[in-house]
């Protein structure tokens, strides 16, 4: 699969899962690993990191 962000290649594990995260080892941008509904390929979408709240 090609990042979003930059086009270069993301890899992605044979033994991946629905929600997983990869990241591009270019850019450094996270993707979630979105399964299609019809089918076992899986498409990108760009992760929405949280971050520590740290109790506030």
């Amino acid at each position: 699969m090609n990042c979003l962000e930059c086009d270069a290649q993301v890899p992605v594990p044979s033994d991946a899962i629905q929600g997983e995260i990869v990241t591009c080892k270019d850019c450094g941008t996270s993707f979630e690993l979105v399964r299609e509904q019809a089918g076992s390929l899986f498409t990108l979408r760009q992760a929405e990191l949280e971050g520590e709240d740290w109790g506030e």
